[in-house]
């Protein structure tokens, strides 16, 4: 998966929930609806952690196919490309990643060591959403949220 231009050269360092950052967003998504877009099939996301990815749909951040996801790609030029933020997938590969987690799957970007925290990732918080018919209302923990 690559991840957004302006997050890192090799590695996503930085990450945001700004618009026109052009940086990948950490944290727990739910996916959507397929469409056709720019990218051809492509996959809309919805964050849901507050201060990290919440902007998503906002921002445009979709999971899409892109040709500078490749062994080829890496060849020529020593790395993967970058996005524009979305997570984007080889393209003899997304087209099938898409069909099979469209419609109210969990996507999780994570980097270990970036100071993310999530209500999602305790264990009673996690399973009460599971087991839940409609919304859960909870105790947040919170570290300070990044931009």
């Amino acid at each position: 998966v690559a991840h957004g231009h302006n997050s890192g050269e090799n590695e996503a360092t930085n990450f945001s929930n700004t618009d026109q950052s052009n940086m990948s967003s950490l944290g727990f998504y739910v996916t959507g609806q397929e469409y056709e877009g720019k990218h051809g099939h492509s996959l809309r996301l919805q964050g849901l952690d507050e201060g990290y990815n919440t902007n998503a749909a906002t921002r445009s951040v979709v999971m899409h196919g892109a040709d500078y996801v490749s062994e080829a790609f890496i060849k020529q030029n020593g790395r993967l490309g970058r996005s524009l933020g979305c997570p984007a997938l080889p393209m003899d590969q997304y087209s099938q990643i898409i069909d099979a987690v469209e419609g109210g799957s969990c996507l999780f970007l994570n980097k270990s060591n970036a100071g993310y925290a999530s209500k999602y990732l305790d264990s009673e918080t996690a399973l009460l959403a599971l087991n839940s018919n409609g919304p859960v209302k909870i105790k947040i923990k919170t570290k300070s949220a990044r931009s």
